[in-house]
Order: C-alpha cells, then structure tokens, then sequence
C-alpha cells in the first residue's frame, strides 16, 4: 500500500509540474505574441495572415 501511495503522489507531483510548465509556455507565447505585433508589426493572434 504504501509503494502505491508514493507512486500516486509522484503521478500527481509530475502532473503539477506539467501544468506548471504548460502555463509558462503561454505566459511566453504571449509576452513573444506582444513583442512580434509592437515591434514587427505583425497580427497578435499567430498563425493568422
């Protein structure tokens, strides 16, 4: 039982981490989104023409 509950908590702190790092990736898409339309001059939204 116990080897299963560190497993669990570990799924679950590797979860967290995922999370983590995907909302990172949007706060920099943004900031990188904001930079290319104030600076280059191109659509906020990416991949849109």
């Amino acid at each position: 039982m116990i080897l299963f509950m560190k497993q669990f908590l570990n799924a679950q702190g590797q979860a967290s981490d995922i999370e983590i790092t995907a909302r990172e990736i949007g706060k920099l898409k943004k900031e990188l989104q904001d930079v290319m339309s104030t600076k280059v001059g191109i659509c906020k939204t990416l991949g849109s023409a």
